[in-house]
């Protein structure tokens, strides 16, 4: 082993290399094998660095061309690569292979996590001046999940209410839920125009992602419509991330199993590739059935089954060019109720005040355009997408002869966008230096719904109504940093959109909005940073909320008014934050993290989906009158809807998570709190309750073995003025076991969630009326291997 390990730097360098490790210097690295890189890295910074040369054979490295700190520098070399380093002394390094399962974690907990969505470029978490989140393949691996909610949920500030059920989830962040948070997967996003806060308007197979991001706050100065609550990204895996240098084909598989549901998954994987092409196939068949509930009740039906597929093929004719297209697929089948965060269901004609059972059908599919030129800082110098997605709901007529008034209806988002952006890096001749982003981005929403009559099985919607949303934006962002340790990051962005109802009948709907947002930050050069951001952020109305129209009768469960004046809402968020990271902070070997955040949104014109009370037509009697007004009340059915503007409104709360590892033990834990008022007259709008998570996980080595705890403990949300929505708090205990042996190929994963099978129902969305219990206790078995 002694002569294989290269030391790749100059032994006079020794003395030079602590200070150098953590001093920004300008390195310039051409794209070539990573021993190489490697060498040259220890050479222009001092710093030694420790690696078998042999066991990065094949391994190749983009570059770097930027003013980096040595650490920096080795981080982003090793970006993308299916290796990470560990720090031995001041100024020296190891680099290692990671291995490609869970069971490496103890050594990819010291690499630093790389996020985008912050600022669309690449950054070290721990240097990110905002309120961000990650959840690595790993993580996901780890729980076992079956969906991205079951992992992303117990985040700060992070929810997914609406009940158990897939079709049902629906994804918040700091309160705000629906089209006021930005979805986006491999770049493109994923809108649903036609139910905001009824259905899902996510589906992705954990099995296909690398990573996910959650940025919290106001987001339009860089993404424009959406980014009042924050951005959730995704990105799915390639045949580069999976590829062990020297390997030119793999795979892998997964066979899991749900005991709650009594659902199974199956998963595999082929990826294959060289210096130039690459490219991965990934196929995931999905089953499941009435879901156990907390103390042994069913929630029934919940029959279906679901297909998941990801293509993706990259080309990279030089070393700083890379063209990618990618198409993903969700496709599902089940029986269920048709509002799937509902229980209770009707079997006959009458009433009408209950949902009935459908066969629903999902159709979700992402394809994405990418071509990437040029390097700066580790990532592309001009990045360009193109992409098309779409989310289906169909559903069947009522299978139950007795219902026939239940028939056929399905809609449908298409979105078609583009963005265009391109990263500059030069010196500000004494004003610092600076990382300069501009870019351009478009979409196009179309919606299309039919809703059945028994006359005409393809009649449009009169309450979902056929419409487009057109959005244009450009922004530009300069990342610059100044001396002391101090840096200084505006952002500012241009949009227009404009609206329109299909048939003419309701007046265009369109606007101009400018979005400002400026981050300053302060580093010590310890690990510790500081920061504030002001921001402004906008979300245009969507088709639904502009459009919507089920006059009132005597017949019909809701009644919902258009309104086409309906402004954008605007979002004005002071946060103060700060990070901590740092290796052998209390006792060599141990490794500290932590992030705080506090904000304050003052939200102008948010737009809400306000109750007017029990519905009003021609001809009521007083006595119908005052049972609609009394259904209403107790039950938030038998009402006049209409999405309006609340001038005043207010969100403030906290997010607080931290980290610390030490030897084979890691321990996190987070907590967070989020209340939001209308100021106009004092009531409590949606928020969820205040959360804590707890943490802890164990290596085993002489076992081949890790084990995981998860505590999460939420507080009853008894202050929402929409009384039907609150909750008692709760608390969840989930474990899990991982076992990797030494040599094998295979990993065997076996949890418990909900140990002590707590019957709870956790907060919801905007739909009052829902109230389902959540999954009670559930054995998962998981066996996953790779080749």
């Amino acid at each position: 082993m002694h002569d294989r390990i290269r030391i790749a730097a100059l032994l006079a360098a020794l003395f030079a290399a602590p200070a150098l490790a953590q001093q920004a210097q300008s390195i310039r690295i051409e794209a070539q094998d990573l021993p190489s890189a490697l060498r040259k890295l220890a050479d222009q910074t001092g710093i030694q660095l420790l690696f078998d040369a042999d066991e990065l054979k094949g391994a190749k490295t983009p570059g770097l061309n930027g003013t980096l700190t040595a650490e920096d520098a080795l981080r982003r070399l090793l970006e993308g690569s299916r290796y990470s380093y560990k720090p031995t002394g001041a100024g020296t390094f190891v680099v290692r292979r990671q291995l490609r399962t869970a069971a490496a974690r103890p050594d990819t907990e010291l690499a630093e996590v790389v996020v985008t969505a912050s600022t669309r470029t690449a950054n070290p978490l721990s240097k990110v001046p905002a309120s961000v989140s990650v959840v690595t393949q790993e993580d996901f691996e780890e729980q076992q999940a079956a969906t991205v909610s079951a992992v992303l949920k117990k985040l700060p500030n992070v929810e997914f209410g609406g009940g158990p059920r897939v079709n049902g989830e629906i994804p918040a962040i700091r309160g705000v839920y629906g089209p006021s948070i930005t979805l986006l997967v491999d770049g493109a996003r994923q809108n649903d125009t036609t139910s905001p806060g009824l259905k899902s308007p996510l589906f992705i197979d954990p099995y296909f992602l690398r990573q996910a991001e959650v940025l919290r706050g106001p987001a339009s100065s860089l993404y424009g419509s959406g980014g009042n609550g924050g951005v959730m990204t995704f990105t799915t895996l390639s045949a580069r991330d999976l590829l062990v240098p020297g390997e030119v084909i793999g795979g892998g598989a997964k066979a899991a199993y749900n005991d709650a549901d009594k659902s199974s998954r199956l998963n595999a994987r082929l990826y294959g590739g060289n210096d130039v092409a690459d490219g991965l196939i990934a196929l995931g068949s999905h089953d499941w059935n009435k879901i156990r509930q907390g103390g042994g009740s069913h929630l029934d039906p919940n029959d279906g089954e679901a297909a998941t597929g990801l293509v993706k093929l990259g080309i990279q004719p030089i070393a700083d060019a890379r063209i990618e297209l990618s198409h993903q697929f969700y496709k599902s089948d089940n029986l269920q109720v048709n509002n799937a965060q509902a229980t209770d269901y009707r079997t006959a004609n009458l009433p009408i005040d209950k949902p009935a059972v459908q066969m629903t059908h999902v159709d979700q599919t992402n394809t994405v355009l990418k071509g990437m030129l040029g390097n700066v800082d580790g990532a592309p110098a001009l990045m360009a997408t193109l992409y098309k997605t779409t989310l289906q709901y169909e559903a069947d007529r009522s299978p139950d002869p007795a219902i026939t008034n239940v028939l056929y209806s399905n809609t449908k988002t298409d979105t078609d966008g583009a963005s265009l952006q391109g990263t500059h890096v030069f010196d500000g001749a004494g004003w610092g230096r600076h990382r300069v982003t501009a870019g351009i981005d478009y979409f196009r929403d179309k919606q299309t719904a039919v809703s059945a009559t028994t006359t005409n099985p393809s009649a449009p919607s009169s309450v979902t109504r056929n419409g487009e949303r057109e959005v244009t934006g450009v922004f530009v962002q300069d990342e610059i940093a100044l001396g002391g340790g101090w840096s200084l990051t505006p952002s500012l962005r241009s949009d227009r959109y404009d609206a329109a109802v299909a048939d003419g009948s309701l007046a265009d709907n369109s606007e101009g909005r400018v979005s400002p947002k400026i981050s300053v930050a302060w580093q010590n050069g310890s690990g510790l940073m500081l920061y504030g951001n002001l921001g402004e952020a906008f979300r245009a109305p969507t088709i639904v909320e502009l459009y919507q129209n089920l006059p009132c009768n005597a017949f019909v469960l809701n009644c919902f008014q258009p309104n086409d004046t309906l402004k954008p809402e605007i979002d004005r968020t002071i946060e103060l934050g700060a990070n901590y990271a740092r290796k052998s902070a209390l006792i060599e070997g141990d490794s500290l993290k932590g992030r705080a955040a506090w904000f304050d949104s003052r939200v102008t014109d948010l737009i809400y989906n306000t109750n007017l009370g029990g519905k009003t037509f021609t001809g009521i009697t007083p006595a119908q009158q005052a049972t609609f007004n009394a259904n209403c009340a107790n039950t938030g059915l038998n009402c006049n809807y209409q999405f309006q503007n609340v001038p005043d409104a207010r969100r403030n709360g906290v997010e607080i998570e931290g980290g610390y590892s030490l030897g084979k033990w890691q321990f996190n834990a987070a907590y967070s709190r989020v209340r939001v008022e209308n100021r106009g007259n004092g009531n409590k709008l949606f928020s969820p309750p205040d959360k804590l998570g707890l943490q802890v996980r164990r290596q085993l080595p002489a076992q081949d073995m890790t084990l995981f705890w998860n505590t999460t403990g939420v507080a009853a949300q008894d202050y929402d003025s929409t009384v039907l929505r609150r909750r008692p708090g709760y608390a969840t205990h989930d474990v899990f076991v991982s076992w990797l042996p030494t040599g094998q190929k295979f990993k065997l994963d076996v949890g418990v969630t909900n140990l002590f099978d707590k019957r709870y129902s956790a907060y919801q969305s905007s739909n009052a009326y829902a109230y389902t219990y959540q999954e009670g206790r559930s054995l998962k078995l998981a066996l996953s291997a790779d080749f």
